[in-house]
């Protein structure tokens, strides 16, 4: 494992990120609290030079935390370095790197028992955070395959 700095989200925005899931994306205190452990976990692999695409709720996380720019901004050039922008998966824009990217990096560096494979996607039937047919929502990789629940956003 490499000895590198974790980001550490300040407190202030950790309680803005979980009450906007709670609200927003109906998670419990819990659910949420893992998704910002995780979202700390893709600012990681951001800070030192890993591009890809975050989880399905990775990606809830973040885009609640973009939602206040001021917070952001401040958060991304403290613990970053710099601004970091979000650019949305579209025909125009291919991601240098890919979910599956960061997941190996994040294992690799942190190891698998710091990683939350459920936020990842990677275990059980069905899709984490993302409503398919009839309002099912379960942990897991997609069994449907849906292109909504990999690689639809990447940093730039």
């Amino acid at each position: 494992m490499a000895l590198f700095e974790n980001v550490t989200i300040p407190s202030r925005d950790t309680q803005y990120i979980i009450e906007r899931l709670e609200k927003h994306e109906h998670m419990t205190h819990e659910e949420a609290l893992s998704c910002v452990e995780e979202l700390a976990h893709y600012y990681y692999a951001i800070k030192h030079g890993k591009n890809g695409s975050p989880s399905a709720m990775v990606d809830k996380a973040w885009h609640a935390h973009i939602l206040n720019t001021s917070m952001y901004m401040d958060f991304t050039k403290a613990e970053l370095g710099r601004f970091v922008h979000h650019v949305p998966y579209w025909s125009g824009h291919q991601s240098d790197g890919t979910e599956d990217d960061i997941y190996e990096y994040l294992v690799t560096q942190l190891g698998a028992d710091r990683v939350n494979a459920a936020i990842w996607d990677r275990e059980g039937p069905g899709c984490l955070g993302v409503t398919h047919n009839g309002g099912t929502k379960s942990p897991g990789r997609c069994q449907n395959a849906c292109k909504a629940c990999n690689s639809c956003n990447s940093i730039g």
